[in-house]
């Protein structure tokens, strides 16, 4: 196979031409000086670069360019000064930022003859580096709100609320489940004393392991030794013949929650005291100790410090459950979480039963001013209860259980009386509004409530009642 090579010249003008083209065809700039600095060619990238024309810069020398600041430094200007190469960033009018390298070219004799740069431009390459940069910031923020939305999944969806008073607990369970100690959680019946210790457990290095629920009231006091502390084969009469873990056993590695702590005996105390101290416990008929690793959370609605005084509580114990507590607000003392926590039931329960049923206004009115004794679980009975009873889709303050009702009218100012004019202005309101509300004409209303109909507009006046808002509100 025959190989034809084009004819080697020696024409000056076509090597020129063949050197001009090899040059313009490279993607980086070149920038040419003789070994003073005069500029001798650059090359169409370099003229993209800095934004030149090689016919305006070629027989002037580099240093008189860059007072013209088109760029910042001169990589050719300090090969010739360094007889060597240099390799250094700069930047150019342009605003692009280039990595310049300049190699000294020498003839015969020793002595600098050219001076070669390639300018490469890293804007883009940087630009890239940017968008990278950004893009992890943004990769490790969605991260993070992945892991936030995993704790919040860990909380449970009971746990709804936004008032500051909430938010603290939250912060608090947060806090608690990061370390290990003893905690005992302080609150009124219903204020969801287990929903913090699960979540608790849930946020804690021991999420994986066992979460065990202990309610210290409901074992008959005859079986609650046995119960926590387990038993050996025979221990007594009716005992299972291999013996039987306690709930402290079966807990291991994990929690163990005792809930009302306040009722357990004086006898078990001392064993409890033990396992919290000593983590480790004995079967009843056992004389081996049976070593733990649980964490211990306790839960009560009593007066342990009270109980303590009257010596129906150990102190030692008392003491020893306390190292970390959270107390739990009553729902009275956080009302502004009583309107999201009624929706959020309803929408639980009408989910459940497959119902579309609708709080008025006025009845999550009523709601938010009762006392709630029996905090959340009191709520969440009642809701229940009128998904079930009422006949309406949407429920009024008529469907609410009476005690409900006549908390609108026993309005608890403490030792304070209540002005009888202001109980009058209260309940005219109230009573206008819901006549309004159910047969949206002025006149009807003065019928029903057996007034002159500009008797009625009047006084929707001075409240503040408008027919066309509480219509638009009953279409919804």
């Amino acid at each position: 196979m025959n190989i034809q090579y084009p004819h080697q010249t020696n024409d000056p003008s076509l090597l020129r031409k063949e050197i001009d083209a090899i040059i313009d065809s490279v993607f980086d700039g070149i920038w040419i000086t003789d070994g003073q600095g005069i500029t001798v060619r650059i090359n169409r990238a370099l003229e993209k670069i800095a934004n030149l024309k090689n016919s305006e810069v070629v027989g002037r020398h580099v240093l008189d360019v860059r007072d013209e600041g088109k760029f910042a430094l001169s990589v050719n200007m300090k090969a010739l000064e360094e007889g060597k190469p240099v390799t250094l960033l700069d930047e150019y009018s342009t605003g692009k930022r280039c990595l310049t390298s300049s190699v000294p070219v020498f003839n015969d004799k020793g002595e600098i003859w050219r001076a070669v740069a390639i300018v490469r431009d890293m804007t883009e390459l940087e630009n890239l580096q940017q968008e990278l940069l950004v893009a992890q910031e943004q990769a490790r923020h969605f991260q993070d709100k992945i892991i936030e939305l995993e704790k919040e999944q860990q909380l449970g969806t009971d746990f709804v609320g936004n008032s500051p008073t909430f938010r603290k607990v939250i912060a608090t369970i947060r806090r608690l489940a990061k370390v290990d100690s003893t905690t005992i959680i302080l609150g009124e019946t219903g204020t969801g004393k287990s929903l913090v210790a699960q979540a608790i457990h849930n946020l804690s290095p021991r999420s994986k392991e066992p979460f065990i629920k202990v309610n210290c009231g409901a074992i008959p006091e005859n079986l609650i030794e046995s119960e926590l502390f387990g038993y050996e084969k025979g221990a007594f009469t009716g005992a299972q013949k291999e013996g039987k873990p306690g709930m402290f056993e079966l807990a291991q590695g994990g929690t163990i929650f005792l809930d009302e702590i306040g009722e357990l005996p004086l006898l078990l105390q001392v064993k409890l005291l033990q396992a919290v101290e000593e983590q480790c416990v004995f079967r009843v008929g056992g004389t081996k100790p049976v070593h733990l690793n649980v964490r211990i959370i306790a839960a009560t609605n009593r007066n342990l410090e009270e109980m303590v005084a009257n010596r129906t509580f150990r102190e030692d114990l008392y003491y020893r459950l306390k190292v970390l507590s959270i107390i739990l607000p009553p729902l009275r003392e956080r009302r502004e979480d009583i309107t999201p926590l009624a929706l959020y039931f309803l929408k639980v329960f009408n989910q459940k039963m497959v119902l579309s049923k609708e709080l008025s206004i006025d009845a999550i009115d009523y709601l938010v001013r009762h006392n709630w004794p029996g905090n959340v679980r009191e709520l969440r009975t009642v809701i229940e209860h009128l998904i079930i009873m009422t006949d309406s889709n949407l429920i009024t303050p008529d469907d609410l259980p009476l005690n409900l009702r006549q908390s609108m009218i026993e309005v608890n100012l403490g030792d304070q009386p209540f002005p009888l004019k202001q109980a009058v202005h209260d309940l005219e309101k109230k009573l206008l509004t819901k006549a309004i509300q159910k047969y949206q004409n002025s006149y009807k209303v003065a019928e029903i409530l057996k007034i002159n109909q500009s008797t009625v507009i009047r006084k929707a006046q001075k409240y503040g009642i408008s027919f066309n808002e509480i219509t638009k509100l009953n279409g919804k």
